[in-house]
């Protein structure tokens, strides 16, 4: 089943895995992220100088979703 990430789940994540640990690739593929979360996430990605692969396959992202995290 999928795992579903909520705008706190993401706050972990993106205070845990990009912002202190300075990760270089993060899947989050088949989570079920909304826009509140993938918002969040676009937050901590302008923050992140390491990230170099992100794996959001298998959510329904929106086009307004998608330009958020560029």
């Amino acid at each position: 089943s999928d795992i579903r990430i909520n705008e706190q789940d993401m706050t972990i994540v993106g205070t845990e895995a990009i912002k202190k640990k300075s990760c270089t690739k993060l899947v989050l593929s088949n989570t079920a992220c909304k826009s509140e979360s993938i918002s969040t996430l676009a937050t901590y990605l302008g923050q992140s100088t390491t990230l170099k692969a992100l794996d959001l396959s298998k959510n329904r992202l929106s086009n307004a979703d998608l330009r958020s995290l560029t």
